[in-house]
């Protein structure tokens, strides 16, 4: 999933790099910005899940 989102922002960043009218600017910021908090959600479940684990292990 994380992979999946990483190269979906790589697309619109390039996008960016278009001749774009300012609705389509607006768009892609909004698309990237989205992606970008997704993207966050995944880093902080993988965090606790890595702290649980940890947790689990220590605690067995």
């Amino acid at each position: 999933m994380e992979e999946s989102l990483n190269n979906r922002q790589g697309d619109l960043l390039h996008a960016l790099e278009l001749d774009l009218d300012r609705k389509e600017i607006n768009a892609v910021n909004r698309a990237i910005r989205e992606i970008r908090f997704k993207r966050r959600d995944i880093k902080d479940i993988l965090i606790n899940l890595v702290e649980a684990q940890n947790f689990i292990k220590a605690n067995y």
